[in-house]
């Protein structure tokens, strides 16, 4: 944990400052807890309160308050592919959460599923998995401003974006001005690969040279609001594929990126996640529908 930004002498007197008026003990309580770096949703966030405040039950939950209103809270999720069903002891509450980092893995679509062409199939089975619930609980955060994906591809093909495409729709929609950054890394298929003993080196194993990360790369553009541009390209130049849920092709990222530097891997990143970008978030907005309608549905059914 990073050191506490307070100094000792910063609060001497918790009853000096329990006679203050709220907006100035705010102003104290900003200056006062730490803000430095993140903090695991889970975590407790005690440790990060002077220990002055902790001591006092009326001041405590406005400096947690404001400690949450501050923070840039992590979230790192397990694989989505393992449906679990562990009590997570979170020590947050959403509604008061302003920025939150999601490091998550791609989920992978099944043999079951990627043989359909049509949205609705597709929809009927990712809206009961385990990996779509996972990002549904990003709608409980209602005051979210800044959103912060790390993901980790998982297939050698095309991004797939089923699982968790219509809530990055549904959070725009909740709140216009949201900030959203998506960063993708081929780091756990390619270490993968790399490290196979189906290559059968002779070279020793502890002197074979290691695998060298490329991190992630920005690529927010590519699960962006679908354009006018990106729709009249669509219907120009793909037509075919404004009813068929399937990615023209896609390029082998061990293939072609194995043998690269980190630094190639990550100039190439978005060349090697998906073919047509257009295409991708013209079917986002699509699926994005869909979810609302299905949704919708739903709610009638409850009533």
């Amino acid at each position: 944990m990073p050191a506490p930004s307070w100094q000792a002498s910063t609060l001497r007197r918790v009853e000096f400052v329990s006679r203050l008026p709220r907006e100035l003990r705010d102003k104290i309580y900003t200056d006062a807890v730490d803000v430095h770096g993140s903090i695991g949703f889970t975590e407790d966030l005690l440790p990060h309160i002077p220990p002055i405040l902790r001591e006092d039950s009326n001041l405590l939950p406005e400096a947690l308050e404001t400690l949450v209103r501050m923070k840039v809270f992590s979230w790192n999720w397990k694989n989505p592919e393992v449906a679990t069903h562990e009590s997570t002891s979170v020590c947050v509450n959403p509604y008061d959460v302003r920025q939150l980092n999601v490091t998550c893995s791609e989920h992978l679509a099944s043999s079951a599923d990627s043989n359909f062409d049509q949205l609705n199939q597709h929809e009927n089975i990712y809206r009961f998995t385990h990996s779509r619930m996972q990002w549904e609980q990003l709608l409980d955060f209602p005051r979210l401003q800044k959103l912060v994906i790390y993901m980790q591809k998982s297939g050698d093909y095309s991004l797939n974006t089923l699982d968790f495409g219509p809530i990055l729709y549904a959070l725009r929609e909740r709140k216009p001005d949201i900030n959203i950054t998506f960063y993708l890394s081929f780091d756990t298929i390619l270490k993968e690969y790399w490290e196979d003993p189906m290559w059968g080196s002779p070279t020793p194993p502890d002197t074979a040279p290691a695998y060298k990360p490329m991190d992630y790369v920005d690529l927010s553009e590519l699960v962006a609001p679908a354009t006018q541009k990106d729709i009249d390209y669509v219907h120009e130049y793909l037509p075919r594929h404004l009813n068929i849920w399937r990615m023209p092709g896609y390029r082998s990222i061990r293939q072609g990126l194995l043998d690269e530097t980190p630094a190639n891997r990550r100039a190439l990143a978005d060349y090697y996640a998906v073919q047509e970008p257009a295409l991708l978030r013209y079917q986002m907005r699509e699926h994005f529908e869909l979810y609302q309608k299905l949704r919708a549905g739903t709610a009638e059914k409850s009533i």
